[in-house]
């Protein structure tokens, strides 16, 4: 488990300014800097000490600066997970890495429409990579210390065996449930995001093999592929 370093914190601040001057420019609220930082901060929360294979996606939902105001209960995960494990973030943002995501009983301050269905598809996916067993899915509430011992252990897991979830952009391609950001909008996002922090983030990851995740991320990435190791490339 590993903290944002600094010079990664300088390549995302940079590469999140870009993306707002374009999403400004086209009319579209950007999200904020500290939206971008909180997100990394649940992700490199979960960075393996050796990634060995990266999934690259675009898992990331559009946070606003309202859902950053929520916080998890940490006092709600007592007895789930490690009794001597540093706890992750308490932030809430829409990322699959959140353990409040798709949890509302966990967290405070939240308004009392708050949507916050998850993502179960990727959690799917972590079951798949990693071999667990299925997912104990259920409605609001039911099995909540089931599903959230499910969801610690996976990730656990996921470190153990190498496998981190990248997202290929800074600014979240999906700006709500059902609506995401015009292709050409996103495909500006996706190169940032290569040129800048992903590039950063991927080299510093050392030989490792690169499991896309959609098809739009898979043509980006398969573009710049030559600057980097072909090694990398799976």
């Amino acid at each position: 488990m590993s903290e944002l370093p600094q010079e990664a914190l300088a390549y995302l601040r940079r590469t999140h300014a870009a993306g707002v001057k374009l999403l400004e420019s086209r009319g579209f609220v950007a999200e904020a800097e500290e939206v971008a930082i909180q997100t990394e901060c649940h992700r490199w929360f979960w960075r393996p000490s050796r990634p060995r294979i990266l999934l690259v996606a675009e898992s990331h939902v559009f946070t606003s600066n309202e859902d950053l105001a929520i916080r998890i209960d940490g006092r709600k995960l007592k007895g789930i997970g490690r009794p001597d494990a540093t706890p992750p973030p308490n932030t809430f943002v829409r990322l699959v890495y959140c353990l409040g995501y798709g949890e509302p009983e966990i967290l405070t301050n939240a308004p009392k429409l708050h949507r916050n269905p998850g993502t179960n598809n990727y959690w799917d996916i972590f079951r798949r990579v990693t071999g667990r067993p299925r997912y104990p899915l259920g409605l609001s509430g039911d099995n909540l210390d089931e599903r959230l011992r499910w969801k610690i252990e996976a990730l656990r897991q996921l470190c153990r065996q190498g496998i981190w979830l990248l997202d290929a952009a800074v600014h979240a391609i999906y700006l709500g449930y059902n609506h995401r950001v015009p292709p050409d909008i996103q495909r500006i996002l996706h190169q940032q995001w290569w040129s800048g922090y992903g590039r950063h983030v991927i080299g510093s990851c050392g030989e490792t093999k690169i499991w896309v995740i959609g098809k739009t991320v898979g043509l980006l990435l398969q573009r710049g592929r030559a600057q980097l190791s072909a090694e990398c490339w799976r």
